[in-house]
């Protein structure tokens, strides 16, 4: 049976944030931060995770666990939330690992990549494995066509049309700047990605195109790059061709929110500098406009965090680095 945790939303204030900040291209959407007043109740705290949607419902599990006991541990476990709370899935037939991605196609989440370093193992993986999200079920093989690429982690990896697209990277020799796209009944093919090998990237998709950047670098450390994708011609465009002051970083959080304008806004949160330390602040990025801005700082439970998804279109649920959960919400 799936464990049940009911959680309680509670209108909390944990910062002030701005309120209708301008912008050069007009005015932004009101912010409003809320909390969970619990969590999962289960007894570890855990970094480095992935995260799908399936449907109108969002998965989030894997990662680096810390027990109270201080043992460190890799959960092969996944959970989700409804409106009845959070259960947790099937168990993940593969190894457990930190710094996996995941994409989905139809009703069907991919699952690999990321690492493990632990006493039991010390590797890097190539495998991706599959979750039938209407059975409730993982596959018990992993993906066959397998992987092409070089085992890896924290790559990106994001669904346009039908098909998966999964790059860059970080392997034993390095970042990785190699970029491959799945189709279920094809398999993998290579395809050309123009920006830099690195990893800790951000992605996101906004009205059928993909857009990936940031990230760290063997030659120039933390990027602060933005290019496009459009699936049609599979061609990259730099949307961000110049610096913005204070906007490098690796490992940040992203996600896209529907304003009442019915525009989408993409938010830039956290992540880590050249030196490893965490960054305390928070951008907003308008597509329709290419438009980027500062929004001031955050806490750094939060900027340390890890996205699990939206519950709903101007909703996202954002989980700190002792798996408290925080809404971040856009209005007027």
């Amino acid at each position: 049976m799936s464990k049940l945790i009911v959680i309680l939303f509670i209108s909390v204030f944990i910062f002030s944030c701005g309120k209708n900040n301008e912008s050069e291209e007009g005015i932004l959407p009101t912010e409003i931060w809320s909390r969970l007043e619990q969590g999962f109740g289960y007894d570890f705290t855990t970094s480095g995770c992935t995260s799908f949607q399936v449907g109108d419902r969002y998965y989030m599990g894997l990662g680096e666990g810390l027990k109270k006991n201080t043992l460190f541990y890799f959960p092969p476990f996944f959970w989700t939330y409804s409106s009845s709370g959070w259960s947790q899935t099937d168990s993940f037939p593969g190894i457990g690992r930190v710094g996996a991605v995941s994409f989905v196609i139809e009703d069907k989440a991919y699952v690999g990549l990321g690492q493990q370093n632990s006493n039991l193992y010390h590797k890097v993986f190539d495998d991706f494995w599959i979750y039938d999200a209407v059975g409730n079920k993982w596959e018990t093989q992993s993906l066959n066509p397998a992987f092409p690429g070089e085992p890896r982690e924290n790559s990106v990896a994001f669904s346009l049309n039908g098909n998966g697209y999964v790059g860059t990277g970080k392997q034993k020799g390095g970042h990785l700047s190699d970029f491959y796209k799945f189709n279920p009944q094809t398999g993998w093919i290579k395809i050309a990605f123009p920006g830099d090998g690195r990893s800790g990237a951000i992605c996101f998709v906004v009205n059928n195109k993909a857009y990936v950047g940031l990230g760290l670098s063997n030659n120039t450390g933390v990027l602060g790059d933005l290019l496009r994708f459009n699936p049609e011609d599979e061609s990259w465009t730099w949307v961000l061709d110049k610096p913005v002051d204070g906007l490098a970083r690796t490992g940040a959080i992203s996600f896209v929110l529907k304003g009442a304008d019915n525009k989408d806004y993409v938010y830039i949160m956290g992540g880590y500098d050249n030196k490893g330390e965490v960054i305390q602040d928070y951008w907003v990025y308008v597509p329709e406009t290419n438009v980027i801005k500062n929004l001031g700082t955050i806490p750094l439970e939060i900027a340390a965090g890890t996205f699990y998804g939206l519950l709903a279109p101007n909703r996202a649920l954002i989980f700190d680095r002792y798996m408290t959960g925080h809404i971040f919400s856009i209005g007027d």
